[in-house]
């Protein structure tokens, strides 16, 4: 990963960088929101009960947490680029320091437990990215009170239309939700993620989270997903006029051929096949 950072008060407030195609990882934000700008390329993030993807000139803001992401590259370099900026509520209340910050109040009870809120294409995030673009290429050290400045200004804009959402997370960026266990299994069950990445984000072991799934569940998880992934694409191969490959993607397989022998075990015919005998008549 190549990178450019620029510190505010002895914090990261902002991180150019610029990754290789094709690349899946979990991690936890901790500390601060973060707020990604994609130059070239997409970025799918998933959470334990979210999943969004931010493609060329699209952003996207989250909350502390864990999450997964995959990455795809575009561009001529087919890489993935674009700008991370940390909102850690200490350094915003630094630089609103004197000014109005009501926003950093949100209360608990009344807002939306969303923890990643897809803004799409902003002009206004477009401007505000464009005008930090010299700063990581400046030769001299930009100073703190510059910083505090732009930090105040993308906060201003977030804030401005008083989209719930978001002033929900800027108010509540270290409050952790708790997320039921199940609840985390149903809304991943079509994401393709891998057992370590199913524990990570109900924040277990492996070892623990194939125990709990087996109680929640009384059976494996390849067992669940398996039978849930097929069961939605047997549905869809009767009821809609999707191609087989758009099944295939759409109900979390990583390949056709998967799809298609997996499908085959289970119903003892091939998805062709099945829609063949299935598809409603007209």
């Amino acid at each position: 990963m190549d990178f450019t950072q620029l510190d505010y008060r002895g914090n990261i407030f902002a991180r150019a960088f610029s990754l290789e195609n094709e690349m899946r990882f979990s991690f936890e934000m901790t500390d601060a929101a973060c707020l990604t700008y994609i130059d070239d390329g997409s970025q799918e993030m998933i959470s334990p009960n979210q999943n969004s993807t931010v493609d060329s000139s699209h952003t996207v803001l989250a909350k502390c947490g864990k999450y997964v992401t995959k990455i795809k590259g575009g561009g001529e370099n087919n890489k993935l680029s674009g700008i991370v900026f940390h909102l850690n509520p200490e350094i915003i209340k630094e630089a609103f320091k004197g000014v109005n910050s009501d926003f950093l109040h949100a209360s608990l009870s009344n807002g939306p437990s969303k923890s990643i809120v897809d803004l799409g294409s902003s002009r206004l995030i477009d401007s505000f990215v464009n005008s930090m673009r010299p700063y990581f290429c400046a030769e001299s050290k930009v100073n703190d009170r510059l910083l505090g400045l732009k930090l105040q200004e993308l906060v201003n804009i977030l804030t401005a239309e008083g989209n719930e959402e978001v002033l929900y997370i800027l108010g509540t960026i270290r409050h952790k939700e708790i997320f039921d266990f199940e609840d985390i299994i149903e809304s991943n069950i079509y994401n393709n993620l891998s057992l370590e990445e199913l524990a990570h984000l109900t924040n277990k072991s492996v070892s623990t989270f194939k125990r709990l799934f087996n109680k929640h569940f009384d059976t494996t998880p390849a067992a669940y997903f398996r039978n849930k992934k097929i069961a939605r694409a047997a549905k869809l191969l009767s009821s809609s006029n999707l191609t087989i490959g758009e099944i295939c993607w759409d109900c979390g397989f990583d390949s056709l051929s998967h799809f298609s022998s997996s499908f085959k075990k289970e119903l003892s015919v091939s998805p062709s096949k099945y829609r063949s005998n299935h598809s409603k008549k007209p």
